[in-house]
């Protein structure tokens, strides 16, 4: 299969540049406009007549030999500016359909929504909604009230939960609904409270078993959120609609936003979310829950991003006595910082202070970080400090207490090969708690949305997060978009060393500064070194969500996993060729 891609940035680089050339001639013509059409005669003789004439005569053919340049130039700005509007709309389309397939509700959902919306309504018309309405005819009929509890037993007796029948309402004592028979049956409503003085959230909806649809939320009190709605049945049903938001006593009070509706897992639409309760203003409506994984209608599980830029200040803590011995000492919570240390810590935390309140300060479990973090938090104004697991060490698992020479160079070696683009790679000391690279980019990724979240919404949209070497080193390393990996073996961040990133989860990070050097955008092979990462990295990624996904034992966890992973892996895939070739052509 063969790709056209039209380089954007060129195209509209090369229309401003011709818009420049055409004001360039425009303002040729008006210096030369005057001085050559109206040539004077420099004395009253034959020969000035006659030289004035022949200059007069070139300049008005000179300008009507401009105005034609004008308007051909116009022209051809118009037809590279539509040009360039035509291959960025049949980029965009050509992707958006491609994503349509990939992003939509379902595996089986063709790129058109209408499609989707056609194979859903079938199922439900044909297939669920006979299959339930006969189940539940069977559950509330008297000879399924008498024969349902001899059925049961054996269930009831083993796990305390019915074969068939549906769950059980919630109650003031225990919220959330019920689950519904193992085989056939919906999940119970969630409790609403009808009393209190403080905002209260309504009841969960009950998760249904085999064959069933997800319990209602409850609905929420003085303002409380309504109750996120049951999961549908394990092979087919719908997700619980959302509870309502509880309405404000006051109405000077907010009301309380709609519960989610629960998700499907293989055929069935999500449930809707709840409406916003009364109030000022008045409470948001929840989501729609997710469509199933094979059919469905609902909402998408690719979460919506945002593109605000936030810059992380990445800080390594100050010295402690491991670190002046050359020890490996990565266990929770470590030793404190030594004389030198605190003193780091507080020239480190006077320069940071200088640029202002940040919107948030974040440290790691380790007693160094926390150490140094509050000497910046000790300033006026500057927020708590909030900790953050994923910031911690990596961990040197039986190389602990060892000397850095040479049990660190092997401690090095696996998070050298994670920033290589196989986060897949095991940890080669032995009984680390971090054994592969995937392990620690969920716990780093987490901190980063995290503190990304924090950013977005403070004025400043600046953060600093107080880590160790390795780990910001590392993280960092994977996540930004002009990496620089030889920098673990050629540039060991030091002691309150800082490492500044920009960017956002959405559009992406890039490294800024690193300890102190600024660090420039990435050339044509860091450029393709990153391509072929993003490509390489996402199937690693999704195994590791999927597998850790099935020790939960959760069918949703399970089924969400699979759908976000193979989706994502699908979505890069199709977005490789074209950023192979963006990356060429822009070079």
């Amino acid at each position: 299969m063969s790709f056209v891609v039209a380089a954007m940035d060129m195209i509209e680089t090369a229309s401003a540049d011709a818009a420049q050339i055409g004001a360039a001639v425009g303002a040729g013509n008006l210096a030369a406009a005057i001085p050559t059409t109206q040539l004077a005669a420099a004395a009253a003789d034959e020969v000035s007549v006659a030289i004035a004439a022949l200059f007069g005569t070139h300049a008005t053919e000179y300008r009507a030999a401009a105005v034609q340049a004008a308007v051909y130039h116009q022209e051809f700005v118009r037809n590279l500016g539509a040009a360039a509007a035509s291959y960025g709309g049949a980029e965009a389309a050509a992707l958006a359909q491609l994503e349509a397939t990939l992003l939509g509700g379902g595996f089986a959902a063709a790129p058109l929504e209408a499609w989707n919306e056609f194979t859903s309504g079938a199922f439900q018309t044909l297939i669920y909604k006979p299959v339930h309405a006969a189940g539940q005819a069977w559950i509330f009929s008297p000879l399924g009230e008498a024969i349902d509890p001899i059925i049961n037993a054996p269930t009831q007796a083993l796990f305390g939960r019915d074969l068939i029948g549906n769950g059980a309402a919630g109650t003031a004592a225990s919220p959330n609904g019920g689950a519904g028979g193992f085989l056939l049956g919906d999940g119970g409503p969630g409790y609403s409270p009808t009393g209190g003085v403080l905002p209260l959230t309504g009841g969960i909806g009950g998760n249904a078993g085999l064959i069933g649809t997800g319990g209602i939320g409850g609905t929420g009190w003085a303002g409380g959120a309504g109750g996120t709605g049951g999961v549908g049945g394990l092979l087919m049903g719908n997700g619980g609609r959302g509870g309502l938001g509880g309405a404000a006593l006051l109405i000077t009070d907010p009301g309380g936003a709609g519960g989610a509706g629960g998700q499907a897992l293989l055929f069935g639409d999500g449930g809707y979310g709840g409406a916003g309760g009364s109030g000022t203003p008045t409470g948001a409506f929840g989501a729609r829950g997710y469509p199933g994984l094979f059919i469905g209608l609902g909402g998408s599980t690719v979460p919506v991003l945002n593109d605000q830029m936030v810059t992380i200040e990445f800080v390594r803590h100050g010295q402690t006595a491991s670190n002046a011995a050359g020890i490996l000492d990565t266990a929770v919570p470590g030793p404190p910082l030594d004389a030198t240390g605190v003193l780091q810590a507080a020239n480190v935390a006077n320069v940071l202070n200088g640029q202002g309140i940040f919107g948030g300060i974040f440290d790691s479990q380790m007693i160094r970080t926390q150490e140094t973090a509050a000497a910046l938090v000790a300033f006026a104004g500057q927020p708590a400090a909030v900790v953050l697991p994923g910031l911690n060490e990596i961990n040197a698992g039986l190389f602990e207490d060892l000397p850095q020479i040479p049990a660190g160079l092997l401690y090095l070696g696996g998070p050298l090969v994670w920033t290589l683009g196989l986060p897949a790679f095991p940890m080669l000391a032995p009984l680390s708690t971090n054994p592969t690279g995937l392990n620690f980019a969920a716990g780093f990724n987490n901190a980063v949305q995290t503190m990304y979240n924090v950013g977005a919404s403070a004025p400043g949209h600046a953060v600093v997060a107080y880590s160790s070497a390795l780990t910001i080193e590392t993280g960092t390393m994977m996540m930004v978009d002009n990496p620089n990996p030889l920098f673990l073996v050629t540039h060991s961040l030091p002691n309150t060393g800082v490492v500044v990133v920009k960017g956002s989860p959405a559009t992406g990070w890039t490294m800024v500064s690193y300890d102190g050097v600024p660090v420039g955008p990435a050339n044509l092979p860091t450029q393709l070194f990153v391509d072929v990462r993003n490509l390489v990295t996402a199937p690693q990624f999704a195994g590791y969500d999927i597998g850790t996904s099935l020790l939960t034992g959760n069918p949703a966890t399970i089924v969400n996993a699979v759908r976000d992973g193979v989706r994502e892996v699908a979505t890069v895939t199709v977005h490789f060729p074209f950023a192979i070739a963006e990356t060429l052509i822009g070079a």
